[in-house]
């Protein structure tokens, strides 16, 4: 027992000592020295002193910790060291070895405590204890062999893989010299050389060395070795790693022996092979002249149909250069299938994926080959149910050309009838996914059995007479096959001789995030009535589909003869109508006679009539405008334009109206229009969204400028090239060339004293997306969805500024 000492002389003795000292008098702390204080978390000691010991003794260890004060205290003999677990005051838990002896009077139950902290210490030897553990499962459970040999070159180890390669137990390998593994001839060899790698006059490398299984077979293995190394970097043994490559060498062997026979065949592939080469060398620098060739003058027209079309020119001129025009990109499209077909056959063909409108898509190839089928006199609709998803990601751009052969080859080999696109969708049921199914059916000649398997082969046709007939390379076919197998889809075709075909294309294509979005207020079309006229089943099933998904209520008659009755009858009943959708050619009563009785009747006049009609009557359609039509489109009508339509024309009934705009707003937009009047300003849309397009082109001729589209970075960049723009409106999202990368290159281009305003429009609204656009030689930034008022301003700022310049 230590004899009583006053808190002053513990302080004396042990405040700088390195060891944690405390002492503890009833159970409560009397003293703690600074090492104490910082191994159990104290900043200060009356964060201790006074406090119960038990409140940083771990409850596991309590009731030892008590009996051995106990202990303590009635035989006043020091207590053996002892590893408990403490808890610090900021929860942290360690392990100390703990010295106590009794001080004092026994009946005061004090005690000195002296602690050594072993945390480190113990998760070190854990972490060791863990290692050894680990490397001993995957030593033991590793598909290589594996062994281990100490300096003596005798077997200490070997793992599973070893015994089963080697045909042993363990207890046959281990303590055996390791050559007696080796085979007879091999072993005074191997015994010399393990004993030269251990005293270090031989280096380690992988080796080749046939061994003998307990079965008496013979192995070749291939040996890898590692010294094992002593805390003073002494070699004490070798780790080896054994892999069998008997049947490898058994291989090389077979392959040998066919080595001299083929070296004779290869040297003829060879030349031939050069041969080859050099053709396709050729054919490459054929098509990369011939596509830089036909490609540089082909866009010199476009672009410079489009700046004839800037100038004033009658209505027949502007409808040939509008046809010139067309028929440029519709030349470029077939170019540039045939460049695919190359890629395609040289594999450097690469599939894109971007946002694009399955149902726009099809509208703007069945307005592509509406003339066509006008020369044909066949119906071209689109079934697309207004329930189906029609925002998908994909490489629209391939959809689009697989389409268009598709539908040009329908419309080129009918004579007679129709020709008809639907669609089907199934969305996944996890969502977020759809196959898409997309049919073209036609009410043609239709395809013998035994010839439909050349179809889809390239260069070839039906029917030889075909070419004769029709021209056309054989190629369209073959290049949509390969497309839609590229994109992961199939391809086939279905035809009864006489009665048509249908040829159609499936894709699982991801479900665009932005979902669709009407572009206009259709609620304020709901309950409002519609008369359809039409000869054609399909076209008046399209139009219902359409206008009820609108809310538009219909009824649907074939012939011009029974409309009257219907209207009159309708407005006794009080329920009038208020759109009358006609067909101009029907048999009977047409359209245009339809349209007239209408107007010359008092009791339904006030009806609004749109007359649908193909494009080759659309001049005299047009003529009707004012007089008994009130709005006219050309068949297949595409969904926006119809949609469009009704809520323009409908405004009469005061069921549409666009509310009023800010008065000053209003008077802002007049002056500046009116100031534009004997202007002709020119801007450049970079956009890929079709409907984005058509919204700020519109938006843009009512505001006095005229704007021409660029799809994507690379055709903007094209179009700059070509025609001088007093401003550029940039989509920054696009395929191919994004809008910064396609301002940056115009910045390239431009000198300072003719730089042209570039205006980014872009959805996105995050902090730091203005500063984006401005880095990269924009100067303004427009938010979308683009406001009237806006692209108002944005041009009172920004077209002064160009006619200075």
């Amino acid at each position: 027992m230590v004899p009583p000492v006053s808190p002053e002389a513990f302080g004396a003795l042990f405040d700088g000592a390195p060891l944690p000292v405390l002492v503890h008098c009833g159970g409560r702390f009397r003293y703690v020295n600074p090492a104490a204080m910082s191994v159990l978390g104290a900043s200060d000691e009356s964060q201790l002193i006074g406090r119960p010991v038990f409140e940083i003794v771990s409850p596991h260890f309590r009731s030892i910790v008590q009996d051995r004060i106990e202990k303590l205290v009635a035989f006043g003999q020091p207590s053996p060291p002892m590893t408990q677990i403490l808890v610090r005051l900021d929860g942290q838990p360690i392990e100390v070895e703990v010295h106590s002896w009794l001080i004092g009077d026994p009946s005061e139950s004090s005690a000195l405590v002296m602690l050594n902290d072993v945390t480190a210490r113990r998760r070190a030897e854990d972490a060791l204890h863990e290692s050894e553990e680990r490397y001993r499962r995957i030593f033991e459970e590793a598909p290589i062999a594996y062994h281990e040999i100490d300096a003596q070159g005798v077997l200490q180890r070997v793992n599973r893989a070893e015994c089963e390669l080697l045909g042993f137990q363990p207890e046959e390998m281990i303590g055996r010299h390791v050559s007696e593994m080796v085979a007879a001839p091999q072993r005074e060899l191997s015994r010399a050389r393990v004993a030269a790698k251990l005293t270090g006059k031989e280096v380690l490398t992988p080796f080749e060395r046939p061994y003998t299984r307990g079965d008496g077979a013979n192995l070749l293995l291939e040996v890898h070795e590692r010294l094992i190394l002593d805390e003073n970097g002494r070699a004490v043994g070798i780790r080896s790693a054994l892999l069998d490559i008997t049947e490898k060498k058994n291989a090389e062997e077979r392959l040998r022996a066919f080595s001299a026979e083929l070296q004779g065949k290869n040297e003829e592939l060879d030349l031939a092979l050069k041969a080859a080469q050099e053709a396709a060398e050729l054919k490459s620098q054929f098509l990369a002249n011939m596509s830089h060739e036909i490609r540089t003058p082909m866009n010199g027209v476009i672009g410079m149909t489009g700046l004839l079309l800037d100038t004033p020119l009658s209505g027949e001129q502007r409808e040939y250069a509008e046809t010139v025009r067309q028929s440029g990109e519709a030349l470029l499209s077939v170019i540039n299938s045939i460049l695919d077909f190359s890629k395609i056959e040289a594999g450097k063909l690469a599939i894109e994926s971007f946002p694009f409108d399955l149902r726009v898509l099809i509208e703007e190839v069945c307005e592509m080959l509406a003339p066509q089928a006008e020369k044909h006199e066949l119906d071209l609709a689109v079934e697309y149910p207004p329930a189906l998803p029609r925002r998908f990601t994909g490489d629209g751009g391939r959809i689009r050309q697989v389409l268009t052969n598709l539908v040009g080859n329908a419309v080129k080999f009918t004579n007679r009838g129709s020709v008809l696109i639907d669609v089907h969708c199934d969305v996944s049921a996890a969502g977020g996914r759809a196959t898409v199914q997309v049919a073209v059916h036609d009410t043609g000649v239709g395809i013998p059995e035994e010839k439909r398997h050349r179809l889809f082969e390239k260069f070839s046709q039906v029917d030889g007479s075909t070419t004769r007939k029709f021209g056309g390379t054989g190629l369209g076919l073959a290049i949509s096959r390969q497309l839609v197998e590229l994109m992961g889809g199939a391809i086939g075709v279905e035809s009864r001789s006489g009665e048509g075909s249908t040829f159609w294309f499936n894709l699982a294509l991801e479900l665009d995030d932005n979902p669709h979005e009407p572009p206009a207020p259709i609620e304020q079309l709901r309950g409002l009535r519609a008369l359809i006229v039409d000869d054609n089943a399909i076209n008046r099933r399209i139009l219902e589909e359409q206008v009820n998904s609108w809310g538009i209520e219909d009824t649907s008659l074939e012939r011009g003869e029974e409309a009257l009755d219907v209207l009159r009858e309708a407005c006794d009943q009080g329920r009038p109508y208020h759109f009358a959708l006609l067909d101009y050619q029907m048999p009977g009563m047409d359209g245009a006679t339809l349209a007239a009785a209408i107007k010359a009747d008092e009791a339904v006049r006030d009806v609004t009539v749109i007359m649908l009609t193909s494009v080759g009557h659309w001049n005299e359609v047009k003529r009707m405008e004012g007089a008994c039509v009130d709005a006219s489109l050309v068949k297949p009508v595409r969904e926006l334009h119809l949609l469009n339509t009704l809520l323009i024309s409908g405004a009469k009934w005061g069921a549409v109206e666009a509310g009023r705009r800010d008065q000053t707003a209003r008077q802002e937009r007049l002056k500046f229009v009116a100031g534009n009047a004997q202007m002709v300003f020119r801007a450049l849309v970079a956009e890929d969204n079709v409907v984005n397009q058509k919204v700020a082109t519109r938006m843009l001729e009512r505001l006095g400028v005229r704007a021409d589209v660029a799809g994507n970075g690379v055709e903007a960049l094209e179009m700059f090239r070509l025609a001088p723009y007093d401003l550029i409106f940039m989509d920054c999202q696009m395929p191919e060339m994004d809008g910064y990368t396609a301002a940056r290159e115009i910045r390239r281009l431009q000198s300072d004293d003719k730089r042209v305003a570039i205006v980014a429009m872009t959805a996105d609204a995050l902090a730091g997306a203005r500063e984006h656009c401005l880095a990269a030689g924009m100067d303004d930034y427009i938010s979308k969805p683009v406001k009237f008022d806006d692209l108002c301003q944005t041009l009172r700022k920004w077209l002064p500024a160009q006619e200075k310049r």
